[in-house]
């Protein structure tokens, strides 16, 4: 139910998390994995995380059946221009 998954972000934010990328429907275990794995490497290559789920959306359009809309269901929730290093500037030395 997309309420829930909403929910969850919300509670989320409100909680104090800056990001939170979720979806908006059940997607196969496949295409998670393969979203994830993507927008990861799009994060950790120091893209911000919108730009990284943008792309990793993308690349799922591309690879999946062009009628599907799997890509679609993700969704990031917070600041889209936040990136590695907002998170490492937040934590403060160690």
């Amino acid at each position: 139910d997309i309420r829930r998954h909403h929910g969850m972000a919300a509670g989320a934010l409100l909680a104090g998390v800056l990001n939170y990328i979720g979806t908006a429907w059940p997607v196969p275990e496949g295409t998670s994995a393969r979203f994830g794995a993507s927008a990861l490497d799009h994060i950790f290559s120091g893209l911000t995380l919108g730009q990284s789920v943008c792309d990793a959306r993308h690349e799922l359009l591309t690879a999946e059946d062009p009628s599907g809309l799997t890509w679609a269901s993700y969704v990031l929730f917070g600041d889209p221009r936040n990136s590695t290093k907002t998170f490492v500037s937040r934590m403060g030395p160690m």
